[in-house]
């Protein structure tokens, strides 16, 4: 028979007690048919005065007749209380780069969700190290790798923290793609480096093609200067006369 906790699961977490126990029933065949097909009654632990520590309570049954007489297997359960508590983490994957096949690589993983709730006790909360989605890739893989992983909370041994994790799985995609090729990356230098070199020519003769207008008309500008030095010289001597 499964087991209920009678407890503030929102406030305090439950560990220690089996969820399934044995109960053997003793009375009329009638009454024991009839309760073994309906199972019209509960196995549970109550709690309900107990705060945060460790106790031994014995299981206890609801629902049964006077006329019937009960033994529950195991009789009791040790069984510990922890004030409850929920934290958030950010999700790592975990996978072989090794897998792919020789001239391709892989890329960022994608995931439904990047983060998770983890709740338990405050003392295994604590305990947590990372969460992490460990993503299968088969060997001399070629093509993006799609998976559903299950969540699984670690301390800093790499051992499972008994938390229950929310999501417990997702959904991941893993991208894997050829690899560029040294070629390409050699022609696209050189392209690169021949259309700086094309630039900076023409750049070069603009320049050029400027200093020599330039200079033309520093000469145009004497020209005329000395021009009208000459008109003026002509102009003083005929009222010298």
């Amino acid at each position: 028979m499964p087991v209920d906790l009678d407890i503030n699961t929102s406030k305090y977490v439950t560990s220690g007690y089996q969820e399934n126990v044995k109960v053997t029933l003793t009375g009329s065949s009638a009454l024991i048919t009839t309760l073994t097909n309906t199972r019209n009654f509960k196995v549970y632990l109550d709690l309900q005065n107990y705060g945060p520590g460790k106790y031994t309570v014995k299981y206890k049954v609801d629902g049964l007749g006077k006329d019937i007489k009960y033994k529950i297997n195991p009789a009791t359960a040790k069984i510990t209380i922890a004030r409850r508590k929920t934290k958030s983490f950010e999700i790592r994957y975990r996978y072989d780069t090794n897998m792919v096949k020789s001239g391709y690589v892989m890329g960022n993983v994608k995931s439904s969700t990047t983060t998770v709730q983890a709740t338990g006790s405050a003392d295994d909360i604590n305990r947590i190290s990372q969460v992490v989605a460990d993503v299968n890739v088969p060997s001399n893989a070629t093509k993006d790798v799609y998976a559903r992983t299950v969540l699984q909370a670690l301390d800093t041994n790499g051992n499972i923290v008994n938390v229950v994790l929310t999501p417990q799985s997702i959904n991941v995609t893993l991208p894997i793609s050829k690899a560029e090729s040294n070629s390409k990356k050699s022609d696209s230098s050189s392209n690169q480096s021949s259309s700086d070199s094309s630039s900076s020519s023409n750049e070069n003769s603009d320049s050029t093609s400027k200093d020599a207008t330039s200079s033309a008309s520093v000469a145009d500008d004497s020209s005329s200067s000395n021009s009208s030095s000459s008109s003026s010289s002509s102009t003083d001597e005929t009222q010298a006369n």
